[in-house]
């Protein structure tokens, strides 16, 4: 710029250069006509002729070569001057970056549309203001060793730093500063142009982040992963993959894969990748390590491609199955040895999953069902059954998987060819290591068997029946002779027909138990509705027996609530149950004490009955409430049963919609519990 102006002042000349030469000019051709005059004598006129002569080829030309040539050259270059300075006006004035002109001091002079739209000032807020209003208070310094710098000469150029618009929002912004010179070459201002890289540092800055994330996920990766190029020369190699094969990131850094012996490579050492190659997911392959031990992995593969589709980079990725292809193996091994173990149990076993499909069924249920084992795993009860069976099924099977608690239950089951049979069907809640929850249940038929057992009910009840006549007949007789209506007896007599007369109360009590069970478990048994205390049922049911109780040198004792407790149900059935329960404790109760008590529940009242009796061992426990059935018992004088109170209570519990269950434990006692709701 300083040399341009250089230039064009030798161009143009000055006016006292014009005047002094055309007087040279002028003196010349007046010497020359004086000296033509007088060598040739000319008169007036021709004199004046020779003078025009002159004028005309001397002065003339010699104006038009210093004067005029020069000042329409210097117009037109003026005047494309002019034209260049509007079009870079006109370039600058649209420029989208900050185009800022400011003196030697920092105060702006020239303030384009560019940096109105950056910093939000008008050009008339800006000029005649300092360059500082648009630095931070932080950068205020910055802008004074920017000045002093541009004073020296010393240009910046994509400085990038931080300045702030008029409503005080920061931004990045990369800086391009130049000193102005005169055509002298003297400094006159300064030229900044700005452009605004808020958006571009933010790019930067979230790209960084996102390729530390990376880096760390590279890292960190729970899988080994490496890179290659297309050459196959390792790129990266993070801690993982170091750990599967030891090899450190030393051995094989920009080396090519295959050469490292036993890498997720190719056999032959020769992989070749074209730009058609496809992702590999899933394949399983062997590696060997640096020491030598051969691994079972899975990799994936998959690439990098340029702008024109051809690959960059290779990814590979691979995870060491060895000790799960083993441990698949043993359970595989396992699984065969259970199926036999299974195929083996002569009742149906079958395993259900959460949505009630089977995923196991053994071959006794694959026969009892009538299909093949491909025919019933994936599928459920509602693809075989009558829907009211495949429901309760169901019902049952949720019952199972909400409570968590083992089920045992009776059910009919219709087979393929129509025929029903009753089952008795246990089932278990299994949940695996991943927390999926299965059904396990066996099956057994026990159709013969609830046959026999209705014949041998239906004996028993006509038995009963027809032993109660006679029995009642022999009994009256009996009380008869021993009230001496027909005669006097003597006392040896009268001994011997009144144990004749209790072992037929006894005879009556046991057909009396026989025909109860046997309405209970028909379903025959009629439970009346009435309301009565259930604390008045206990204290006459304990009175009765505390006669008797005193005579063994027991304590009875009662702990009931002083207020009574109503509820609806059959007075003489829930009679039976605490004479049943308190006969049992009298019986089998040497020492200590017998204590019933009673507390409401809320909707229910619990009854209890503890005694410190023998107690029943653990593997009775089960068998407690089936039928005849009696522990503790020994031979010889004192109270004998007949195995059926505790199945006859149970069968009045649960008709009157309660629970009835046990505690107990040898040598130390037995506390038997039961809850009837207050309403039916």
């Amino acid at each position: 710029m300083k040399n341009l102006a250089k230039n064009d002042g030798a161009k143009s000349p000055t006016a006292l250069s014009l005047i002094i030469t055309l007087l040279v000019i002028v003196f010349i051709a007046d010497i020359l006509i004086n000296i033509l005059t007088g060598l040739f004598s000319l008169g007036p006129v021709p004199e004046s002729l020779v003078d025009g002569f002159l004028v005309i080829f001397l002065a003339y030309p010699a104006l038009y070569l210093l004067i005029f040539r020069p000042l329409s050259r210097e117009i037109i270059e003026r005047k494309r001057s002019e034209k260049e300075l509007r079009r870079l006006a006109a370039i600058v004035e649209s420029s989208d970056d900050a185009i800022i002109g400011k003196t030697m001091d920092g105060k702006i002079v020239t303030w384009n549309h560019g940096a109105e739209k950056i910093y939000g000032y008008a050009a008339g807020e800006a000029t005649g203001k300092p360059i500082s209003i648009i630095a931070p208070p932080e950068r205020k310094d910055e802008m004074f060793q920017i000045l002093d710098r541009i004073k020296h000469g010393v240009p910046y150029e994509h400085y990038e730093t931080i300045r702030m618009k008029k409503n005080g929002e920061k931004i990045h912004v990369s800086l391009t500063i130049s000193p102005i010179y005169d055509t002298s070459g003297r400094m006159i201002g300064i030229s900044t142009i700005s452009r605004d890289i808020t958006e571009q540092k933010i790019t930067e800055e979230l790209l960084r982040h996102a390729k530390e994330r990376a880096e760390l996920l590279f890292r960190i990766s729970p899988s080994a992963i490496f890179t290659m190029d297309k050459d196959l020369h390792i790129t990266s190699w993070n801690d993982k993959a170091e750990k599967i094969t030891g090899y450190s990131r030393e051995d094989v850094m920009s080396k090519v894969c295959p050469v490292l012996a036993g890498l997720p490579c190719s056999k032959e050492g020769n992989l070749k990748i074209n730009d058609d190659a496809k992702p590999v997911m899933g394949h399983e392959c062997n590696i060997v390590t640096k020491n030598g031990r051969t691994l079972t992995v899975l990799k994936n593969i998959d690439y990098l491609r340029d702008s024109k589709g051809r690959i960059s980079v290779i990814i590979e990725s691979f995870e060491d199955i060895t000790d799960s292809k083993k441990l698949e193996d043993e359970l595989r091994e396992s699984r065969d040895y259970l199926n036999e173990i299974i195929n083996s149990v002569a009742d149906p076993v079958f395993v259900k999953d959460r949505q009630h499909r089977w995923v196991l069924v053994n071959e006794a249920y694959c026969s009892f069902m009538g299909y093949a084992e491909k025919e019933l795993l994936g599928r459920t009860d509602r693809d075989f059954f009558p829907p009211k069976e495949a429901d309760l099924f169901w019902e049952k099977d949720e019952e199972v998987f909400k409570s968590g608690e083992e089920n045992l239950s009776e059910e009919n089951f219709t087979d393929r060819s129509g025929i029903v049979h009753i089952i008795s069907t246990k089932k278990r809640l299994y949940t695996d290591i991943k927390g999926e929850r299965f059904i396990v249940g066996i099956i057994r038929d026990i159709t013969e068997r609830k046959r026999i057992e209705r014949l041998k009910d239906e004996f028993i009840g006509t038995v009963s029946h027809e032993l109660r006549t006679p029995l009642s007949i022999t009994k009256e007789g009996i009380s008869l002779v021993l009230d001496n209506i027909p005669g006097p007896i003597n006392e040896q007599q009268s001994r011997i027909l009144t144990v004749s007369k209790n072992n037929i109360d006894r005879l009556a009590r046991i057909i009396n138990s026989l025909l109860d069970i046997s309405r209970i478990e028909s379903g025959k048994m009629d439970i009346r509705h009435e309301t009565f205390d259930i604390l008045a049922i206990i204290r006459q049911v304990a009175g009765a027996f505390e006669l008797k109780i005193r005579e063994k040198n027991l304590a009875m004792r009662t702990s009931l609530p002083k207020d009574g407790i109503t509820i609806r149900g059959d007075t003489d059935a829930v009679a039976q149950v605490l004479t049943n329960l308190i006969g049992n404790s009298y019986k089998f109760t040497n020492n200590g004490f017998i204590e019933v008590s009673a507390k409401d529940a809320g909707d229910s009242v619990e009854i209890s009955i503890a005694d410190t009796g023998i107690g029943i061992s653990r593997e009775d426990m089960p068998k407690l409430f089936e039928k005849f059935q009696q522990f503790g018992r020994v031979s010889g004088p004192g109270e004998k049963g007949t195995g059926l109170g505790l199945a006859i209570a149970k069968g009045i519990v649960i008709a009157h919609k309660g629970k009835i269950w046990v505690e107990s434990e040898p040598g130390k006692g037995t506390k038997v519990s039961f809850t009837l709701p207050k309403e039916i």
